[in-house]
């Protein structure tokens, strides 16, 4: 009876992890003086692996306490594999107006994310192309640890 108890919630675990589906695709570049400059555009090519899927394509940034704006603004040039072209600016809000962070704090530090596209469609396989460029009139923009860029399944993501 224990055994048939165990190979049931054993079998019950191993589907519940199947279920999940595939894990977000994702790219992270860290910034190696911690700081992102003006003219230094950040290029993303995320795999696009399945036909016809719905994905959110999710912008994250780990922030240290160097970093003294409220928010960054940014410019997004999205290329699709099937050839759609987005263009958008934002502006991120990284801290509150108390001066505290948005996000999550992490052992690299503040993770703060912004959503750049809700249920996006790629109809083709092959290279979402994101290119980043940071928008603050400053050269140089301290307390960047690094910059990502999170592809999630639309499904998956609700």
């Amino acid at each position: 009876m224990k055994k048939s108890a165990f190979l049931t919630c054993l079998l019950a675990l191993l589907w519940l992890s199947a279920c999940k589906g595939p894990e977000p695709e994702e790219l992270y570049y860290p910034m190696p003086e911690k700081s992102w400059d003006r003219y230094n555009i950040l290029r993303f090519e995320l795999p696009v692996k399945e036909k016809g899927v719905t994905a959110d394509v999710v912008l994250f940034g780990i922030f240290n306490e160097q970093y003294e704006h409220q928010s960054l603004n940014f410019s997004m040039n999205m290329k699709t594999p099937s050839g759609e072209e987005r263009i958008n600016e934002f502006e991120w809000k990284i801290r509150t107006k108390e001066g505290t962070f948005e996000g999550e704090k992490t052992e690299r530090g503040q993770m703060v994310s912004i959503l750049l596209k809700r249920q996006l469609n790629l109809a083709d396989t092959g290279l979402l192309i994101l290119d980043i460029e940071n928008l603050v009139p400053r050269l140089r923009t301290l307390g960047v640890e690094g910059i990502g860029v999170r592809l999630i399944n639309s499904e998956i993501a609700r």
